[in-house]
């Protein structure tokens, strides 16, 4: 995609010369102000054509994007005549996203068994006995040997071997993994401003031995060498002026799911995700000679940024109480282990201990590397001496959602339930929400802040540890009505069929619990957000429903459609302590107890119309005395006509 201009002298054309300039310009088809270009290449890696690797699927993906900006053009107030301003320069920028998906499907790779088939392969069926009289089965006779006087008898039919239920249970877990899929995506960008070159075909500049910037910049390529490339031959603004900056960005992301079916009826889902993302900037300044060491670029000012995320595991700690004075536990251990953390990393470092604080030189109590690794220590309930180092895990760890359906199935359950399902979910992530470089760092890698604490590479403001069980135990049913008892008294179960008229009931019950704790650097303070919630829902379902009075009688559907009523009520209680480490206080700050009743009724008079009646009302109770309890109630009619088709 190529944008031009084509220019034109300021005032009027009646002169021939600036006639004769639109004119030129607008057969060199104008002066180029943007260029873009975008490419793609995808593979299918054929692993699922050879025999043996049949059961993998693996897709890739190369995206590359390049885009050329031109610079204003600069007035002179003298001739009146324009021209690139050479302290701005244009801006070239490049990127490229590598994508590969790869799903395993682990059914296939058992196949390749025998045992797996016989052990999946349906029972026979049981032949039904004749009732008739005992015939004696005949013997089949001896076969004679014609070159011998010896009988041979017939070869007998070799019996199959049965599986035993202890083995199929045993082969059932061992076979559970159904699926896997891996996902990772790699997103990588450049973006150089003062280049001096303009963009003519395939956004290259030809007026150079060598094109500017070169294909493998407008194809993606993320190699920081193209600064003393573009400085060393020209490709950059000399002008002192020129403050722009160079940037460079990295994101990265990372994601699984595999499926799981121990037993029959139970569906386990494991799910890891990983997101990691880096942007570099700084100010440059390019040379037309070589300076004193040979380069033609130099860096000023580089600083990094970026965030970081990733799948966890905290449910040790998650069910572990407060005292009643709000003072934890867990906090303590978190206290305890700097000293653990602050020896590993003097250790490996090789600095001295300090008997009067405990700590290592140069890494403090209030050191960050210290503070977080004992943090993470802590409430994953971890031991502080195996803990790895690294604050920025590679391997996620598997969070998990568990669906069991298999309890409508058994025969005491078949009289009252249409349906039943257990849920149950945890989710947990560990979150670096940012983090930056220090310019000290870059220059010294051994110099050290304030507090005299080594600085770290990477200076991270909050992390934050945040848990969800969605729900902790959940289980929603669908009860059976009169009529369906009757019929699947009167049928076998093979047989049964919901073919009554009357209403159904659906019943929820859920309890949820989740956890949001921070740990915040600067005031070296933790903040702790719990909440419970439980959740009790009736629905009821009245088929064929028709208003009293003939009301939309002369508007309504040929069939009466069903109405449908919903009441949930809901109770749920969180708190926000702040524990401050230097201080040593453990303090509540707010909190609320929310109850709530929700009743609505849905009913579709036609495929137009449809009516909505609805009462809420919500109380709120606050924990902290500082604020008044409120309540809410709203209650309407809600009518919804669709007029387009």
């Amino acid at each position: 995609n190529n944008q031009s201009r084509v220019d034109e002298p300021e005032g009027s054309l009646k002169e021939t010369a600036k006639r004769d300039s639109v004119r030129d310009n607008f057969f060199k088809l104008g002066r180029n102000t943007d260029y873009m270009h975008d490419a793609s290449l995808s593979y299918n890696v054929p692993l699922n054509k050879i025999p043996i690797l049949d059961w993998v699927n693996l897709t890739t993906r190369y995206t590359a994007t390049y885009h050329w900006t031109a610079s204003p053009l600069v007035s002179d107030p003298n001739s009146g005549k324009y021209y690139t301003n050479s302290a701005i320069g244009n801006t070239i920028q490049n990127s490229n996203t590598k994508q590969a998906n790869a799903s395993f499907n682990m059914t296939t790779l058992y196949g390749k068994w025998k045992f797996y088939k016989k052990l999946t392969a349906p029972p026979k069926p049981k032949t039904p006995a004749k009732k008739e009289a005992k015939v004696e089965p005949k013997t089949e006779p001896a076969v004679k040997d014609s070159s011998k006087t010896k009988t041979v008898k017939p070869p007998e039919k070799k019996k199959e071997t049965q599986i035993s239920p202890a083995v199929k249970a045993i082969a059932k877990l061992i076979f559970s993994l159904k699926n896997v899929s891996l996902n990772y995506n790699q997103t990588n960008g450049l973006l150089l401003p003062g280049f001096n070159r303009q963009s003519e075909w395939l956004g290259q500049n030809w007026d150079d031995k060598t094109s500017a910037p070169g294909f493998a910049f407008t194809f993606g390529d993320q190699a920081e060498s193209i600064r003393e490339k573009a400085a060393k031959n020209g490709w950059l603004t000399t002008d002192t002026t020129f403050n722009s900056q160079f940037t460079k960005s990295f994101q990265e992301n990372l994601t699984g799911r595999a499926t799981l079916e121990p037993i029959s009826g139970l569906n386990i889902d494991l799910n890891i995700s990983r997101n990691f993302t880096k942007n570099t900037t700084e100010n440059y300044r390019a040379y037309s000679t070589a300076r004193s060491d040979g380069s033609y670029y130099e860096s000023l000012s580089r600083t990094q940024g970026g965030n970081f995320s990733t799948s966890y595991f905290t449910w040790k700690t998650a069910f572990i109480k407060d005292r009643k004075d709000y003072t934890s536990s867990i906090f303590e251990t978190f206290a305890a282990n700097r000293k653990i953390i602050s020896d590993r990393l003097g250790q490996d470092r090789g600095t001295g201990f300090d008997p009067n604080t405990g700590f290592r030189d140069g890494y403090s109590g209030t050191s960050q590397d210290v503070l977080i690794l004992s943090f993470l220590a802590a409430y994953t309930k971890t031991d502080a001496n195996k803990i790895s180092t690294n604050l920025f895990p590679s391997i996620p760890i598997p969070n998990w959602t568990v669906r069991y359906d298999g309890l409508s199935k058994l025969p005491f359950a078949k009289r009252l339930f249409q349906s039943v399902n257990i849920n149950h979910g945890y989710r947990s992530t560990y979150n670096v929400n940012t983090f930056t470089t220090d310019v000290n760092y870059f220059l010294d890698p051994n110099s050290r802040d304030v507090n005299n604490d080594f600085i770290a590479p990477r200076q991270i403001g909050q992390v934050t540890l945040s848990e969800q069980f969605s729900p902790l135990l959940g289980i929603d049913i669908t009860w059976k009505n009169a009529a369906d008892k009757s019929n699947s008294k009167r049928s076998t179960p093979s047989t049964v069929r919901n073919t009554s008229s009357g209403g159904n009931i659906s019943t929820r019950i859920e309890f949820k619990r989740d956890r949001n704790v921070s740990l915040a650097l600067a005031g070296i303070q933790i903040t702790e957000v719990k909440g419970n919630e439980l959740t009790v829902g009736v629905g009821y379902r009245i088929p064929n429903f028709k208003f009293p009075f003939g009301l939309f009688n002369s508007i309504s559907s040929k069939k009466a459609n069903d109405l449908n009523t919903t009441l949930d009520f809901s109770i749920r209680k969180n708190n926000t302590v702040l524990r401050k480490l230097v201080e040593g206080t453990n303090q509540p700050t707010s909190g609320l107890t929310v109850i709530s009743f929700k009743l609505s009724s849905d009913y579709t008079v036609n495929e137009r119309l449809n009516l909505r009646f609805f009462f809420d009302k919500t109380i709120q109770t606050p924990v902290v005395s500082t604020s008044f309890p409120t309540s809410n109630t709203s209650i309407g009619l809600s009518v919804r006509f669709t007029l387009s088709q």
